[in-house]
């Protein structure tokens, strides 16, 4: 139910301001409204801070520590901003391994020549050039010297040629190719460096990762200082006085008075209800038989307004029927609540003890409508009266199930179907036919026996057991035929 509100007024002496608001807390005090609210801000440091312990405990979080022990001894802020400045230098270095990456690949062409052994035989005086030339024209081209270096596209060759005495001439189609600023064994070299760093730094990080609980706990810290900032900066602060107004439950707030005196602090308190067009802050009791409802709304973000009517009891009732209406079988509403009795601890640590007890609740649900329905993992009565060939086909060639003799069988199909009607009182006879496998040439109520008509064998012969592949059941008193069931499920 959605608790009652009042507002307080609450004067006393300034020295008592902080032993004030502290005893408030413990007593309730739902929500404070500033006196001028401009004034009631928090620091912009303290938000930074927390905004950066925020950021520093979403990047250790999937981190490991390391298995040695090992820990760091230094200021939680300290370890923030490392925190954050070394996952953002590894950020911007495995961007560059990156590119490095692909210049690698634009100069497959070259291989593993290194430009600093080319500039060092030009400096002894053998330059080598590179060229792109037709494959037709390698017969023109004269030189000291003329290697082919790779195969480019449209018939064209990467030749090297060195030429120490000035008379080369090239053929027409013949292009130059310039060297790259780069090669690849200096790329190589850089990338192993950068490489190195990364890993430095995600070995720092794990070692960063033992100040987790640290780092959560500062930041609660500076969040409540931030609150009790906030919340004195709300109050009005005169010579000798302080004031402070807010909402608190009406069941506590009868009290506020007395409570006060009892801890000597004199104060000058005023309480009212809430009057029409305010707009007091929502607190709702949860009945314990509704509680895990609120495991949902809390997901959703869902929270009525004061004025409104709590949907609590409703949607507890109504959400795990009609959860249990839409999957509708017992074996998956079985799976749904050993699920949540399994996992309870962890999905109560994740989100909530309410979420697992939903979970359990919408399981027992479904696995009792199941029941109730007769449906297990998609196995009803009629499906059990295939198996077992109570069927026979009517007017029109529309296959219909047999109840009559189904329920006064003795077999172990008919066992079972008669158990799942004895615990389903909402489960109802199909009125339409039931659709069997068709067999081309075979009519509906005869299944084909190994090796029959069209159909080659398969299990080769059958025996009269109760198992289900390669077997026969009876059909029991209705006098039916015996069934096939091997090549019955091999075919449907």
């Amino acid at each position: 139910m959605i608790v009652p509100m009042s507002r307080i007024y609450v004067v006393i002496r300034k020295g008592d301001q902080d032993r004030l608001l502290k005893k408030m807390g413990e007593m309730g005090l739902l929500h404070v409204e500033a006196v001028n609210p401009h004034e009631a801000m928090p620091d912009e440091a303290i938000l930074q801070d927390i905004s950066d312990l925020d950021r520093a405990i979403q990047i250790l979080a999937p981190i490991p520590p390391p298995a040695d022990g090992e820990k760091v001894d230094q200021a939680p802020m300290e370890t923030v901003l490392e925190v954050i400045e070394t996952h953002a230098d590894m950020r911007e270095k495995q961007a560059r391994l990156k590119e490095l990456y692909r210049e690698t690949e634009q100069l497959t062409l070259w291989g593993d020549v290194r430009i600093s052994d080319l500039r060092a035989l030009q400096e002894a005086g053998v330059e080598t050039r590179f060229f792109s030339v037709p494959q037709a024209q390698m017969d023109q081209l004269a030189a000291e010297c003329v290697e082919i270096v790779d195969v480019l596209a449209d018939d064209h060759l990467l030749v090297a040629v060195v030429d120490r005495t000035g008379s080369l001439n090239l053929p027409e189609g013949v292009k130059p190719i310039q060297l790259p600023p780069r090669d690849r064994p200096s790329i190589r070299t850089e990338a192993s460096r950068i490489d190195s760093d990364i890993k430095k730094g995600a070995e720092r990080l794990a070692l960063l990762a033992t100040q987790k609980e640290i780092l959560k706990n500062e930041r609660e810290k500076l969040s409540a200082n931030m609150a009790y900032e906030v919340t004195e900066r709300s109050g009005l602060l005169m010579a000798d006085l302080f004031a402070i107004q807010g909402w608190m439950p009406t069941e506590k707030a009868k009290r506020v008075a007395s409570r006060l005196w009892d801890h000597q602090i004199p104060a000058g308190v005023r309480i009212r209800d809430a009057q029409e067009g305010e707009l007091p802050p929502t607190l709702i009791r949860y009945p314990t038989w509704t509680r895990p409802i609120k495991g949902l709304f809390d997901l959703l973000g869902t929270l009525p307004g004061y004025r409104e009517v709590d949907l609590s009891p409703f949607f507890m009732i109504a959400l795990p029927l009609f959860a249990a209406m839409l999957i509708g079988d017992a074996g998956y509403g079985c799976l749904l609540a050993l699920a949540g009795v399994c996992f309870y601890r962890k999905i109560a640590q994740a989100g909530g003890r309410e979420k697992a007890q939903l979970l359990i609740i919408f399981g027992i649900v479904t696995f009792v409508w199941g029941v109730l329905t007769a449906n297990y993992f998609g196995i009803t009565p009629e499906t059990l009266a295939q198996a077992a060939g109570f069927v026979t086909v009517a007017a029109g060639g529309v296959s219909e199930v047999n109840y009559s003799a189904l329920w006064s069988s003795d077999g172990v199909y008919a066992r079972a179907a008669q158990f799942m009607r004895a615990a389903a009182p909402l489960w109802r006879p199909e009125s339409r036919g039931v659709p069997l496998p068709h067999y081309q040439g075979v009519p509906h109520h005869r299944m084909p026996a190994s090796g029959d008509g069209p159909f080659p064998t398969v299990f080769g012969p059958v025996s009269r057991s109760a198992g289900l592949c390669g077997s026969r059941l009876d059909g029991g008193a209705g006098g039916y035929p015996d069934i096939d069931l091997a090549s019955r499920f091999h075919w449907c």
